[in-house]
């Protein structure tokens, strides 16, 4: 039986690049890397008062090889959980390597690092289980919750190899990083933008993201060239060899244009290093500005994948069935406390 061993990183900053060396930076940790390169931009760390100490990682080696990696960072609604395609877990390891992985979490972290957890869902659906069984070897009752957006979520990659032969264009409109004056419009735009997924946000908090993300540089516009705003796309997770697509948003008078799979490839173009097609390069060095190998996803509707599809993400054609080298389904679940035996 494969033997596993869990160990808390001392130094998070340096795996990131440790995992690209290694061949380990991926859609399948980008979620980990990713989450955890943003949280070094100086601009969000300030914001967010972040300290080293709020920023905890965990591995777990088979043998020499990386199997699982979760991270939580303080301040952030979600912990993560990744493995990597390389050193992919089969189903008869998993309950082994993750009892190893929820034992570290547990002895170091205390029982309230654990809220909601983000990733593959036969990982996150294993890790839920492991965690609720410890808690109740200690006394601690409670149960998972069931999947956020009804079990929909999946992640998806963008390549070289699968853009469009022939590139949507964008007649009337110009790509560009948005700049500050238009905060007060991205922030209306957020506004609209979380009313469609759970409650709407309010328009402080809405401002105060969308002025991160300026600051950042992850925020960038479709602009008609008449000059009004057309459409928003957030971009981050942003490790050496991926960068996610975030958030998109086309404003109501724009819709119905094809506008969003124009926007989507001219930036999986930029990034991936390929001619542009109606994109502006930013006047100041922008935080992704080193070519990608895959841009990264997620989507939880039907008519959205069908739209990233055209634009060259993958989520296994006519079959259906998940392909970690192309897309995989991810859960989003939290642990909730019943009660506590004294």
């Amino acid at each position: 039986m494969a033997r596993f061993h869990a160990v808390q990183v001392a130094d998070p900053r340096a795996f990131i690049e440790e995992a690209a060396t290694f061949g380990y930076d991926d859609l399948s940790m980008n979620f980990v890397l990713g989450t955890l390169a943003d949280s070094y931009i100086e601009c969000r760390a300030q914001a967010k008062n972040l300290a080293d100490e709020d920023r905890t990682l965990f591995v777990v080696h088979r043998g020499d090889a990386l199997v699982l990696a979760f991270l939580r960072v303080t301040g952030y609604p979600h912990s993560f959980l990744c493995s990597p395609r390389n050193g992919e877990l089969n189903v008869e390891e998993v309950p082994d390597a993750m009892a190893q992985l929820v034992e570290a979490v547990a002895n170091t972290r205390g029982f309230d690092a654990v809220d909601n957890v983000s990733g593959p869902n036969h990982l996150v659906d294993a890790f839920i289980t492991t965690w609720v069984s410890v808690l109740s070897i200690r006394g601690i009752q409670a149960h998972g919750q069931p999947p956020s957006f009804n079990g929909n979520l999946k992640a998806s990659s963008a390549t070289l190899a699968t853009l469009p032969t022939t590139p949507a264009t964008l007649p009337g409109y110009t790509i560009e990083t948005a700049v500050p004056q238009d905060l007060d419009e991205l922030a209306a735009f957020a506004v609209d933008f979380s009313a469609h997924w759970t409650q709407t946000t309010a328009l402080a908090d809405a401002r105060a993201r969308m002025e991160e993300h300026l600051g950042c540089g992850e925020a960038w516009v479709c602009r008609a060239h008449d000059g009004d705003l057309a459409a928003f796309c957030i971009v981050g997770r942003n490790t050496p060899r991926t960068l996610a697509i975030r958030n998109l948003y086309v404003a109501p008078a724009h819709r119905k244009k094809g506008l969003a799979g124009a926007f989507t490839t001219g930036i999986l173009r930029y990034f991936l290093g390929v001619p542009e097609h109606g994109v502006r390069k930013p006047q100041q060095d922008c935080f992704a500005k080193d070519t990608k190998q895959e841009i990264c996803i997620n989507v939880a509707e039907e008519h959205t994948e069908r739209m990233y599809t055209r634009c060259g993400f993958q989520f296994g054609g006519d079959s259906g069935e998940a392909d970690k080298r192309t897309w995989f389904p991810i859960h989003v679940r939290a642990v909730k406390v019943e009660s506590s035996q004294s």
